[in-house]
């Protein structure tokens, strides 16, 4: 999740105490991956802190740095600011079907 609000609710907080939590349970861990997972969330269950035991992904889940939506939306930024930046502009149908493809 990103954005002002989720700062303002305080997720990096809310984080830190799940991680927390995990890593200083005394029972072993074992971290089974079914759907997708962004941002580097599975560095995060075999760092040095948490030390899974045994981390598996199933055959049909994901891993990448940010799921396709986000990408889409990420890629229009940057040329919705390039072309205000060039002094031109970009019309919401032409950012929506900029993002389709992704």
């Amino acid at each position: 999740m990103v954005g002002q609000r989720y700062e303002n609710e305080g997720i990096a907080c809310h984080g830190a105490k799940m991680v927390t939590a995990v890593a200083t349970t005394v029972v072993p861990k074992v971290t089974v991956l079914i759907g997708g997972e962004f941002w580097g969330g599975k560095l995060r269950h075999v760092e040095a802190g948490i030390s899974a035991v045994l981390f598996m992904d199933w055959p049909n889940s994901r891993i990448s740095v940010m799921c396709g939506a986000q990408a889409a939306q990420f890629l229009a930024t940057l040329k919705r600011d390039n072309i205000e930046r060039a002094g031109g502009v970009w019309s919401a149908e032409e950012e929506a079907a900029f993002q389709k493809p992704t």
